[in-house]
């Protein structure tokens, strides 16, 4: 009789640890979500928009990227950025 109420308790205990456990990824989906990480259609990661890239290029004097339009100068004589 023991050994039946242990494994009763420990099927109780496996299927409250499954229910939580997708509780738990069901928050952090709805979450995830609502600040567009993912895509609301298919659940997975959103991909990145086509209008979210800029177009770079090497500073001639430094070599750092910079972006094409509106690009800060970079402090050191000579920085061709921001004329």
């Amino acid at each position: 009789m023991g050994k039946i109420l242990l494994l009763a308790l420990i099927i109780v205990a496996v299927w409250f640890a499954f229910r939580t456990g997708a509780r738990i990824q069901a928050k952090r989906m709805r979450t995830a979500q609502r600040k567009g990480e993912l895509d609301r259609g298919t659940g997975k990661p959103a991909q990145p928009k086509a209008d979210d890239a800029e177009e770079m290029r090497a500073c001639a004097v430094c070599g750092a990227f910079v972006p094409v339009t509106g690009a800060q100068p970079c402090g050191k004589a000579g920085c061709p950025q921001g004329r």
